[in-house]
């Protein structure tokens, strides 16, 4: 029998059951990719990261989504794992973690309780599709779109940008999941993030929203790796101001999980930012796996 930590943490707020939920499994190397893709399974939340052992860095993360999807980066599941760590090792103010995007930073904040990654390369380049592709293959009320500002893609993660009108918009806008998987599949997409700039929502600069159904995940309430690229449309688009240095992003508030992001920008050209967030703990248990049981499981 073989026993792991698996934790379950809320991130990008101060209060469980709001935020984004990361399945958090430590010192995973002695688990197979199909055992870490049932346990993604098993857990149902949009990734369950799992730490192993780098040569590169001082640890590496594999993100897995519930259909068993191994993505290259999960910015929610990484504040989650560093929130574990913090409490496993609290003198830990920075390391280095090896994900399939590339090395990235951390940094622990022990005072003020939030944890910080720098994001992948950021690769904003424009797309072949139109608003009105978009509008088609996902199924959208061409109403809600703002057909002004262009759709963009963000080569790392294959994100796709479009913005709508407003605020209300970004509530009102459903997509069809059967059509926007199909456009994922045909064009490379994992996931679409929509946008507003409106000042509708106090305290914050932006607004957004992630779909990636074609990966489990229906709707993402806050999601970290859709980040990079959403700074990178903001600059581009001059929707904020070439010398801003951080700003607030919102996400989650109409799947009542609100969770929120503090961006800082390093640099613009090319854009590199950082990640600020703080995390909730909501459980740990104890992960039992005995062999017999695996191999009943294949023998089905």
């Amino acid at each position: 029998m073989r026993e792991y930590e698996i934790h379950q943490v809320d991130a990008f707020t101060q209060n469980i059951f709001e935020g984004n939920p990361a399945g958090v499994v430590t010192h995973a190397d002695t688990l197979s990719v199909p055992e870490m893709q049932k346990i993604a399974h098993e857990m149902n939340l949009s990734e369950t990261v799992f730490e192993v052992s780098s040569s590169l860095a001082d640890i590496r993360l594999r993100y897995f989504t519930p259909t068993g999807d191994e993505i290259t980066f999960c910015g929610h599941a990484t504040i989650a794992y560093l929130s574990i760590l913090h409490k496993k090792s609290p003198s830990l103010k920075k390391l280095q973690i090896e994900t399939k995007a590339g090395v990235i930073e951390a940094e622990i904040d022990k005072n003020e309780a939030t944890y910080r990654i720098t994001a992948p390369k950021i690769q904003l380049a424009p797309t072949k599709f139109s608003t009105e592709d978009i509008v088609n293959g996902l199924g959208i009320d061409h109403q809600l779109i703002n057909h002004e500002n262009p759709v963009m893609i963000e080569k790392t993660n294959n994100y796709l940008y479009f913005m709508v009108n407003s605020l209300e918009d970004l509530k009102k806008l459903t997509i069809d999941q059967r059509a926007a998987i199909d456009f994922a599949k045909q064009n490379g997409i994992i996931l679409y993030c929509a946008l507003t700039n409106t000042k509708l929502m106090p305290g914050y600069d932006v607004y957004c929203r992630g779909f990636a159904p074609q990966v489990g995940v229906a709707e993402d309430p806050v999601c970290g790796s859709l980040q990079g690229g959403l700074t990178a449309y903001l600059l581009e688009q001059s929707l904020i101001s070439k010398n801003t240095k951080q700003f607030r992003s919102g996400m989650g508030l109409f799947l009542g999980r609100p969770g929120e992001i503090k961006v800082h920008i390093l640099d613009t050209k090319p854009p590199k930012i950082q990640l600020e967030a703080h995390a909730a703990h909501v459980f740990s248990s104890t992960l039992q796996i005995h062999e017999e049981h695996l191999n009943n499981y294949a023998h089905m």
